[in-house]
């Protein structure tokens, strides 16, 4: 499965991303929730996870942007989980 982690400390990315690649997933990153809705854009992932800091607001905009999208695309394909840790 694709993964999508969005975190800006990059720190909490490497056992993450290790255990998921592990277990055979395809793990893309991003630090900015700018750069992961453009690439969510171009290919839709079925997993997003999401770290939420103290300054959550563009963490949030984009988990809320994720939603409408998947509103959107409901009929068409299977629905997107973004989990925010």
């Amino acid at each position: 499965m694709r993964v999508l982690i969005v975190e800006d400390q990059v720190g909490d990315q490497p056992l993450l991303v290790s255990e998921l690649q592990a277990r055979g997933h395809e793990v893309e990153r991003c630090q900015e929730p700018l750069a992961a809705w453009s690439a969510y854009q171009e290919h839709p992932y079925p997993l997003v996870l999401i770290g939420v800091t103290a300054d959550s607001s563009k963490s949030l905009q984009l988990l809320r942007q994720l939603r409408v999208a998947e509103a959107a695309r409901r009929a068409q394909t299977p629905r997107t989980t973004a989990i925010a840790l």
